[in-house]
């Protein structure tokens, strides 16, 4: 019988690193032996402050100077994340010393809501009047992006799965609708890992003011709304405020002549109503008389985000 050439049918047990076999490539990778959250969070700011310099008499998006944070990863490491947005802050300046400071950026003494009081606000004869401060939030995984703008509101969570995400504090161009103080505001957010949890990402918009029987313009329904409450305001001292009643109509084209649903809003029974498909755009039919004849009434939708 020819042996020559020949070789054992089997071979000896032999660990990785001995007896001639490469090491497998995860014991010389520290990186693969992290956590998706450290791999994806790793040499990143996941948590930061930022300011805005707010102009009530601007018309257009007015933006931070700075994102909070901005997440770049492996979309074999996007996982579900949540987004804190801090309640804002004022810096209290007066708009003579805002355009003194070279270093708005790094300015500080910011005050919350709670902690400003309601003395006058420096520079001005009435206390502060907060203006409505969102976030462009943008996210994706892979070749899919996509973006949202947020309510601050006073503090919210939101909810987003991700292999990048950054956010950018913004003024909306409607809240230059009801605009408010002037001035520095402080901004704080971050990001963690977390399970997903019920939806308290909102979008308000303001819409202005509207008299009886009068139509609003066209506006865009916002991206991943849900529901939405129109609400009123009535800026009459010392007085009962009117019932906030109106059409909420929602239509499939800019122009608001095809028509996809509309509700009856009446504040003796407020609710919210769902966005039917293919309602795209929104107008507000006012139906409301102010409390004191001369009194302006505005309005505005909140919707509810599906994130």
């Amino acid at each position: 019988m020819n042996t020559r050439g020949a070789q054992p049918l089997f071979d000896p047990v032999l660990s990785p690193g001995h007896g001639g076999l490469r090491p497998r490539a995860i014991d010389d990778d520290v990186d693969n032996a992290k956590s998706p959250w450290a791999r994806l969070s790793a040499g990143q700011s996941v948590g930061a402050q930022t300011n805005i310099q707010y102009d009530a008499s601007e018309t257009e998006l007015q933006s931070a100077m700075t994102n909070l944070f901005e997440l770049r990863g492996s979309d074999a490491d996007a996982m579900q994340l949540q987004v804190t947005l801090a309640s804002p802050a004022a810096i209290p300046r007066s708009a003579a010393q805002v355009a003194a400071t070279l270093d708005r950026a790094n300015a500080t003494g910011a005050l919350v809501n709670a902690e400003m009081g309601g003395g006058f606000y420096p520079g001005l004869a009435h206390s502060i009047i907060w203006p409505p401060i969102s976030a462009l939030v943008r996210w994706g995984v892979g070749g899919a992006r996509f973006e949202a703008i947020v309510d601050y509101v006073n503090g919210t969570v939101i909810n987003v799965p991700a292999s990048t995400l950054d956010v950018l504090p913004i003024i909306t161009p409607d809240a230059a609708n009801q605009p408010g103080t002037s001035g520095l505001y402080n901004l704080k957010g971050l990001v963690h890992p977390g399970l997903p949890r019920a939806s308290a990402a909102r979008r308000t918009i303001q819409i202005g003011v509207l008299t009886l029987d009068e139509e609003s313009s066209v506006f865009a329904t916002p991206a991943f709304a849900s529901r939405v409450t129109v609400f009123g305001c009535d800026q009459s001292p010392n007085v009962v405020p009117g019932v906030t009643v109106a059409y909420l109509r929602f239509w499939q084209d800019p122009q608001g002549t095809v028509n996809i649903g509309n509700f009856l809003v009446n504040g003796n029974q407020p609710v919210s109503f769902e966005v039917p498909n293919g309602g795209a755009y929104f107008t507000i039919v006012s139906q409301t008389s102010p409390a004191t004849a001369g009194q302006d009434v505005t309005f505005g939708a909140c919707f509810n985000l599906a994130i």
